[in-house]
Order: structure tokens, then sequence, then C-alpha cells
């Protein structure tokens, strides 16, 4: 059974990464589900968070 987790990560461009894509976190390889919030914290640099499953 897959278990819901939120996630956050920093990527440089916001097209890397939506629902259905696969990250790396913890040493967990999460596949996101939902994505609720994207800012942008340098000229080059995005922090993504949201929900994934196990």
């Amino acid at each position: 059974m897959s278990k819901r987790v939120r996630f956050s990560i920093v990527i440089e461009d916001p097209h890397q990464l939506e629902v259905g894509s696969g990250i790396k976190q913890d040493g967990l390889f999460l596949i996101v589900t939902k994505i609720t919030k994207v800012e942008f914290v340098a000229s080059r640099a995005v922090l993504v968070s949201g929900y994934a499953t196990k």
C-alpha cells in the first residue's frame, strides 16, 4: 500500500518536475502526486513543495 508524504525540493528548472515524476529524497524514491507551492528562491533556483507517494 502506498503512503502519502510531503516533499520539498530545490531545482533549477520548474519544468523538470510535474505530477507523475519520480524524485529521490531522504534515500526514498517518491512519485509526485500533487504540487502545492512553487517559490523562486534565487535567480536560477526554484523551491517546489507538495505531496508524493512512497
